[in-house]
């Protein structure tokens, strides 16, 4: 039963790691404009492959338009990351790395735009309820549809992908193994050490493990 454990484990690993091993067929790689491997980096898929001699792209779409805001809301405890131009009324509450929340008001739906980069992960919640996200066209931006609403708490943050949970988990499951596989896995001790244990103990067995 021992002796079948590593094998079952690794089997186990194998078959639980299966799902993220093959190769994503996304079609003929004839495009390879910066908005397509754009796309194709923020569908999940990494760094696609590129043509020889091609740069890889930014992650926002040429030419990007310069926004002021976050540059000038340097100078106040609050970096603002809305776009100018946002047709509802927003009062900036905190900004982190890896989430941003604000008090905002809208008379009717409308969708604005936040100065960040999309990538999946990013999830908006509006009063803990949570609210559509999805990558501007134009820009390469989050874009945010917010309901009508009246003093209510805009959240977006980070939040863990279906990939990165199967990694954590493939992680999770090494681990796991690993520490079963040193509490299990049978111990030999060496003849010549069991011998000279017998000789100082006047023994004549030495328990043999394995």
């Amino acid at each position: 039963m021992r002796r079948a454990f590593v094998p079952a484990a690794i089997i186990g690993l194998a078959a639980a790691s299966a799902p993220i091993w093959p190769v994503v067929d996304t079609g003929a790689a004839t495009d390879f404009s910066p908005a397509a491997q754009i796309a194709h980096q923020q569908m999940g898929f990494d760094t696609a492959i590129l043509a020889r001699g091609q740069a890889i792209p930014t992650t926002l779409i040429e030419p990007v338009r310069a926004d002021p805001n976050p540059v000038e809301s340097y100078r106040h405890p609050l970096l603002v990351r809305i776009r100018p131009g946002t047709p509802i009324r927003v009062t900036p509450i905190y900004t982190q790395s890896h989430a941003s929340a604000w008090q905002v008001s809208a008379m009717s739906p409308q969708t604005i735009v936040v100065s960040q980069a999309y990538y999946p992960g990013w999830q908006a919640y509006l009063d803990g309820v949570p609210l559509a996200t999805a990558r501007d066209p134009e820009t390469g931006l989050t874009r945010i549809s917010v309901p009508q609403t009246a003093n209510a708490t805009l959240l977006l943050t980070q939040t863990m992908t279906p990939v990165q949970w199967v990694g954590w988990a493939l992680v999770g499951l090494g681990m796991v193994a690993l520490a079963a596989l040193a509490r299990f896995t049978p111990r030999r001790v060496p003849a010549s050490f069991r011998a000279t244990i017998r000789r100082k103990r006047g023994s004549p067995a030495w328990p043999c493990w394995g």
